[in-house]
């Protein structure tokens, strides 16, 4: 099979890998859409450390079944999927509680075994999901995404809300907005300093603020008559985004850092205590987030598409590289390999 595997910072090389063979328990799947996350970026950068190469990196997949181990009977070999990467041993303290995502033993596909930037991938049977054989293979990829804001939303965020911000409108920052308004909001605003981005965050009904072109946190106050949001999230991953952030999240608000950018961020730990800021971490999401955010695509109450292009995987170095110095209108890419 065709793949692209990151070899080392910066690089990254089309190569000929024999095609995988399922052990029993598991599914190969034909790989139809492969979309870029920006922590596929930082590996590429050598940001990840655990991301180790060479390695296929990818793991927001949509595709059809190509073959099954022994064990898999309830799947027909080119039935429409999506994969739900992280793979989590069910049996941890986590996961018997409904938190997954904090697995012990949690493997990601791209990061800790070969992922979706490639003709074929292979996963155990209970992370692939059927789809319906009208959803397009990159609707199915994006699936993965919006679990994410779908557990920060559902698990993290309680009772009702009235506003939201997002720094950052990339994947998970767009994506994020949308999750906002299902659950009430109706005074969203979207930060970010690339026009492209901001043209989507002001095409799905948010309010687009360029961090270069003004404080974004003087805006928001104003509009808010100094409350501040119900709900701030960090997609960027920046120290200033963070801390900006909790300037601009109301008494007894929710603060989530999803963005995964800067290591450590220096906040005023005093005014959390003070306001009862909740802070909260956000890496991934449960069986039942993938499930909620499969049904929400399904019925087309998310936009994960319009905003993403689509591109052949032998131009995958080209568009890595374009996305971490120059992406200009590229919002999002997915690989169609």
């Amino acid at each position: 099979m065709n793949a692209l595997v990151y070899t080392a910072p910066h690089q990254v090389e089309s190569q000929v890998h024999a095609d995988p063979s399922p052990k029993p328990g598991e599914v190969v799947v034909r790989v139809r859409a492969a979309g870029v996350c920006g922590s596929d970026l930082l590996g590429f950068l050598g940001k990840s450390k655990k991301r180790v190469p060479p390695l296929i990196l990818g793991h927001e997949i949509g595709g059809e079944v190509h073959s099954v181990g022994s064990g898999v009977t309830d799947l027909a070999k080119g039935q429409r999927v999506g994969i739900m990467p992280l793979i989590t041993c069910g049996t941890c303290a986590y996961c018997k509680r409904g938190r997954n995502s904090v697995c012990e033993k949690r493997i990601l596909l791209g990061m800790n075994v070969p992922g979706g930037f490639a003709e074929y991938t292979v996963a155990p049977r209970a992370c692939i999901y059927p789809v319906s054989e009208s959803m397009s293979y990159l609707k199915a990829s994006m699936i993965e995404c919006l679990a994410t804001p779908v557990n920060l939303f559902e698990n993290h965020v309680r009772g009702p809300i009235e506003s939201a911000a997002v720094f950052g409108a990339g994947t998970q920052g767009i994506l994020a907005l949308q999750m906002a308004k299902v659950r009430g909001a109706t005074t969203i605003f979207g930060i970010d300093v690339q026009p492209a981005r901001l043209a989507v965050v002001e095409r799905l009904g948010a309010r687009p603020l360029n961090a270069k072109a003004g404080d974004p946190v003087e805006a928001i106050l104003k509009a808010t008559n100094g409350q501040g949001c119900d709900v701030v999230v960090d997609a960027a991953g920046y120290s200033p985004a963070r801390q900006q952030g909790l300037k601009i999240t109301r008494r007894g608000g929710v603060l989530a850092f999803v963005g995964l950018s800067d290591p450590v961020t220096e906040i005023d730990v005093m005014d959390v205590i003070n306001r009862e800021i909740e802070i909260h971490g956000i890496y991934g999401y449960a069986p039942a987030d993938y499930l909620q955010a499969l049904r929400l695509v399904t019925a087309d109450t998310v936009d994960v598409s319009t905003w993403v292009k689509e591109f052949p995987l032998d131009q995958g170095p080209r568009i890595l590289d374009q996305l971490t110095r120059q992406p200009g209108d590229l919002v999002k890419a997915s690989f169609v390999p």
